[in-house]
């Protein structure tokens, strides 16, 4: 798939083509639940998750049938009002909250639902904006001190690399590549990055 950019009118014509748009499957939940496994021993007991483009909760349900009992509460946005309603039928058990938001890159809109969240996820979505690093900036400007930050993507899409221990102000914790599976007869290769916020402007800064 080439890459383009978070267009909110373009996502809503794309998760209304189909049930499943991206085609997941029991192999990309796999690889979700080998990821969660790398990093459960590094996170807080309870989690007060944030994920930016949570789509059609797909990711989330897995995130929160893992965890379970630990996750305190869960915020998933994503642009596309469609997906929401979606995600939010998946996961209507767990009474979780899935809001639409404009866009990741420009507005501020979506910054007010960080709030005292300590684990914020970006999985498989920062390869469609523009501009990666301002999103990245903006986490960096609100989250608080000590919070954890999961970037996760294909290794082909990846788009941030390590930036976010290298530019802002986060620190690195802990590198994770699974690359075992061949979906529809390619590679699905999955890196994943966990940092840790230090300092900066955020809310956390003593």
């Amino acid at each position: 798939m080439m890459k383009e950019p978070f267009k909110k009118q373009g996502m809503e014509q794309f998760y209304q083509s189909s049930n499943n748009p991206w085609g997941y499957g029991n192999k990309h939940f796999e690889v979700y639940r080998y990821v969660f496994g790398e990093i459960e021993n590094e996170l807080p007991e309870f989690l007060f998750v944030l994920e930016l483009g949570c789509g059609e909760g797909y990711f989330a349900k897995v995130l929160l049938d893992y965890f379970k009992n630990r996750i305190a509460y869960y915020i998933g946005i994503d642009i596309s009002q469609t997906a929401i309603k979606t995600a939010t039928k998946r996961l209507k058990k767990y009474q979780n909250t899935f809001l639409s938001v404009e866009d990741f890159e420009l507005g501020d809109s979506w910054t007010k639902y960080i709030g005292d969240v300590n684990f914020v996820i970006a999985n498989e979505s920062l390869y469609y904006c523009d501009r990666p690093k301002t999103v990245i900036a903006k986490l960096d400007e609100h989250m608080v001190r000590d919070s954890h930050l999961l970037i996760a993507d294909s290794i082909i899409r990846y788009a941030t690399r390590e930036s976010p221990h290298r530019d802002f102000n986060f620190k690195f914790v802990k590198k994770i590549i699974h690359n075992s599976h061949f979906i529809d007869g390619y590679r699905w290769s999955v890196k994943a990055f966990l940092s840790k916020k230090t300092g900066g402007k955020g809310r956390g800064k003593k």
